[in-house]
């Protein structure tokens, strides 16, 4: 009996079906990737540490009135070292300018007491005191200017990481790393609002938008360029041309139409300049 009445309340019992995961809102996405979140299938840390947009958002609020107090003050530091550097470089740049022009005088002035001496002893038919003077003047050596190296300029932090976060293509693909600088170039001297490493996301979206092909996931990827949406026209075989088939002079002038050109896509450059052909 105790049984029974064991089974008839598990048959009793709703079954709970796991719920399935939401969808994330695209511009909670937009605005996570922008922050430096990827989507799973881009992620190539452990699995474990990945989060949704959702969650990597709400975690970026939270932190992002520290963040900005902390990064304030490391700016304000950063700010009154680079004008006590910018105060050394002038000052070590005047000492050595004082230096040089104190070598050189000093140069020529003994070289000219050494010739005023020389061509008396020529008249006094001095030969010894001649060739000790000529021995003397061959140990004197023009002095070399000083030249300061300036150090190369360096990423910011914050784009150092990202670059290092996107080494699979920028950097190693000189097609996207070149489009990218272009972008970020023109987006620079429009002027922007993005922290460095959400206006090096900014640019990543707009490269993606044009290279699409090339950020599919590796192993569904077949064909990087030359899908059908970005080939050009038939040749006499019958094989299409596609975007690896354009010279370099006209993949960077396709990269600057699509930049500057409202509506432009690579798929009416290719169609435009392979009907040409």
């Amino acid at each position: 009996m105790e049984n029974e009445e064991v089974i008839e309340e598990i048959a009793e019992e709703e079954v709970v079906e796991p719920e399935k995961p939401k969808e994330s809102d695209p511009k909670v996405i937009e605005r996570a990737r922008r922050q430096g979140w990827v989507p799973k299938d881009e992620f190539r840390g452990d699995d474990s540490r990945w989060i949704t947009a959702e969650q990597f958002v709400e975690r970026a609020d939270n932190m992002m009135p520290i963040l900005k107090s902390v990064n304030a003050k490391l700016e304000g530091k950063l700010e009154i070292l680079e004008k006590e550097l910018k105060e050394q470089k002038e000052l070590a740049k005047k000492m050595i300018k004082i230096h040089g022009k104190y070598a050189d005088g000093f140069y020529d002035s003994r070289l000219t007491e050494i010739k005023t001496k020389k061509i008396a002893a020529v008249k006094e038919g001095d030969i010894e005191l001649y060739q000790a003077l000529e021995a003397e003047e061959a140990k004197i050596e023009k002095p070399e200017p000083i030249v300061i190296d300036e150090p190369a300029q360096q990423d910011h932090p914050d784009v150092a990481r990202w670059k290092q976060d996107n080494a699979r293509w920028y950097g190693s693909d000189p097609e996207l790393t070149e489009y990218a600088d272009i972008i970020a170039d023109r987006m620079a001297k429009k002027g922007h609002s993005y922290r460095e490493y959400e206006f090096c996301n900014a640019v990543k979206d707009k490269v993606m938008k044009m290279f699409p092909d090339k950020f599919k996931n590796p192993a569904q990827e077949h064909s990087s360029v030359d899908e059908p949406g970005t080939r050009g026209t038939d040749t006499a075989k019958g094989k299409k041309k596609g975007w690896s088939d354009l010279p370099a002079d006209a993949k960077k002038q396709c990269t600057e139409f699509v930049a500057t050109i409202p509506g432009y896509t690579k798929e009416k450059y290719l169609k435009d300049y392979f009907e040409e052909a």
